[in-house]
């Protein structure tokens, strides 16, 4: 597919202006590469159409238009159906279950799930609430939370435990939650249903906060620490894709 040299021009711009908004021609210039005399024509243009405005010290910030634009889309988002689209499309692909849920509090609701071709009993399903704490897909909200946040939750709360493996603390929770900041994937080493591996990953809605999450819940007896590390990237690129359609795009 070609580009419209100019449209992309146009549209780097606005990417840039959203991650750091108040930058003088010059110096959108200078970081993206394209003459002073182009910056100026693309920005007066954009300027026209009100998809940016400049301060009177010359900063550039995103304008009006574009969040008129963002919520007729959001308007016209059908996240159930998107959601239970990607989720069948990731289970088309590995043949496990997968399941999609919501942070209700120290709970998730799971509301969506695709069903492998292979039989697997889970403590989880569709309307249900598990705590967030023992389930995959629960850390991987939780741990993108703000500290106030999740300090309003779980300061002085004893957790609850399912399996042996179940995490019941919460520094220990805390570590956990750590360590999967670090690794960009959250695991469920059967801490909600005996014998059952999750790997799991947010979802974000178009202003960046974390809607959803979805998980790829797999037996013990098929799970190993290369498919792990397979099935997580999957689950990743779903969720940042699933991202993507509802609107959320991140900035370099």
């Amino acid at each position: 597919m070609r580009e419209v040299p100019a449209l992309a021009r146009g549209l780097r711009i606005l990417d840039l202006v959203a991650a750091t908004p108040g930058l003088k021609i010059a110096e959108v210039s200078m970081q993206l590469g394209i003459p002073r005399s182009a910056t100026y024509e693309l920005i007066s243009t954009l300027r026209a159409h009100r998809v940016i405005e400049q301060a009177a010290d010359g900063g550039i910030v995103l304008g009006a238009k574009l969040f008129m634009l963002g919520s007729r889309f959001a308007d016209s988002v059908d996240s159930d159906r998107l959601t239970s689209d990607a989720a069948a499309a990731l289970r088309d692909t590995v043949d496990e279950t997968v399941q999609v849920a919501v942070l209700d509090g120290r709970n998730v609701l799971y509301t969506a799930k695709a069903e492998s071709s292979r039989q697997l009993r889970l403590v989880s399903t569709v309307g249900r609430m598990l705590p967030a704490h023992v389930t995959g897909i629960g850390k991987a909200m939780l741990a993108e939370l703000p500290e106030g946040k999740f300090e309003a939750l779980f300061d002085g709360v004893e957790l609850e435990t399912f399996t042996p493996t179940s995490i019941g603390t919460v520094p220990a929770l805390r570590r956990e939650l750590a360590a999967t900041r670090k690794r960009g994937y959250a695991i469920d080493n059967s801490e909600s249903t005996p014998d059952v591996s999750c790997v799991a990953a947010p979802i974000r809605g178009s202003a960046g906060d974390v809607v959803a999450a979805m998980s790829i819940s797999v037996p013990l007896s098929r799970m190993s620490d290369g498919l792990r590390e397979e099935y997580a990237e999957l689950v990743v690129a779903a969720a940042a894709d699933l991202s993507g359609q509802l609107g959320y795009f991140p900035h370099d």
